[in-house]
């Protein structure tokens, strides 16, 4: 079995930690043998290791942040300390390939870079927005990922085109489960929207409430179906009692 390290950017089982537990799945078929490093222990790190890879806790700090210089600042003089201990760890497991599996933290190419393995960035966000901002426009970043990179695979073609060598940048989907979206049953007595993603304020379920209330302001007949992963509690019940308030809570 060829060794390969994975570093994730969260713990969480957002997009990018479900579409990791599916590759995870197929990679001892294809000859591979995983560790992942995951930035604390929680639910991918839970799922990864009953897929059958070997996990290890070292904390991955951004290089973009929604908030503050400092924070920023703050984040940014974490990352040698990550660079570090990703060395060693790659000292130790030999591995063919470092995989950094989002494009918001830079310690794993940096690492590879250092060893001299090769480094695989799949990138599965647009940089430069929401919480993947900061004081580095995203064109910068953009370009020290193809720097740093053997090979950059993009998930969509308007991520690739965002780069500053797109010809340079592989497209491949994101693998999906769909055994859950078989289970679901909308109803269609009415136009339906529906919403996939983790319930949290980056992916936008605030706007879609919003809409929501306009659409019913208007008299539009309609229903919305969310599904997700209800990791957010508090912003979920925020959503929940705005829709209330408006009167359009049956809609959902």
């Amino acid at each position: 079995m060829t060794p390969i390290l994975i570093v994730a950017n969260s713990a969480t089982l957002g997009g990018a930690s479900l579409s990791l537990l599916e590759l995870l799945l197929r990679l001892p078929q294809a000859g591979y043998l995983a560790t992942v490093v995951v930035p604390e222990p929680g639910h991918l790190a839970d799922a990864a290791g009953q897929a059958g890879a070997e996990v290890r806790v070292i904390p991955q700090p951004p290089w973009v942040s929604p908030g503050t210089l400092d924070a920023w600042l703050y984040a940014v003089r974490q990352i040698p300390e990550a660079v570090t201990r990703l060395g060693a760890l790659i000292d130790e497991t030999r591995p063919a390939l470092v995989w950094t599996n989002s494009a918001t933290i830079p310690a794993g190419a940096l690492a590879a870079a250092r060893a001299r393995v090769p480094h695989l960035w799949f990138i599965q966000e647009f940089l430069g927005q929401g919480g993947m901002g900061g004081p580095l426009d995203a064109t910068t970043l953009l370009g020290c990922i193809q720097g740093l990179s053997t090979r950059v695979v993009a998930i969509s073609t308007a991520l690739r085109a965002a780069f500053p060598e797109p010809d340079a940048v592989a497209m491949v989907s994101a693998p999906v489960a769909l055994g859950p979206f078989r289970q679901l049953r909308p109803d269609l007595t009415a136009p339906v929207i529906v919403s996939l993603g983790t319930i949290s304020a980056s992916k936008g379920l605030g706007d879609l409430a919003g809409a929501a209330i306009l659409l019913a302001e208007r008299g539009v007949d309609f229903r919305v179906q969310v599904m997700g992963d209800f990791y957010y509690a508090d912003y979920l019940a925020a959503i929940e009692r705005r829709l209330t308030r408006a009167g359009v809570r049956g809609r959902s």
